[in-house]
């Protein structure tokens, strides 16, 4: 069963899976910027696992830290997931459909 908790971390607490493949380019990192300065940091939040990788946000997660946000909301998925089933299983962004 996969138990899925919403808290708010602390940036350093977070960090983009070692295996992620989608990378963001800066043109998206400063739209998004730009959308949380006028939105606030109400948007969906980074979906880690138990250890604080990224598995979807990664986005979310680079626009957080350039702007120098010290929390980030977080959903925690309480399953423990070996890595290349997170990717088999489209956990991590970009990977939905790799096998």
């Amino acid at each position: 069963m996969i138990t899925q908790i919403f808290e708010v971390w602390p940036i350093g607490s977070v960090f983009p899976y070692p295996e992620e493949i989608r990378r963001a380019d800066d043109g998206e990192v400063n739209r998004l910027c730009r959308q949380l300065l006028s939105s606030g940091q109400y948007r969906r939040p980074i979906i880690v696992d138990c250890f604080g990788s990224i598995l979807a946000g990664t986005l979310e997660y680079l626009a957080a830290q350039r702007l120098g946000w010290a929390e980030v909301p977080v959903v925690v998925v309480g399953a423990r997931i070996c890595p290349h089933c997170k990717r088999d299983l489209g956990f991590l962004e970009g990977t939905e459909g790799v096998v």
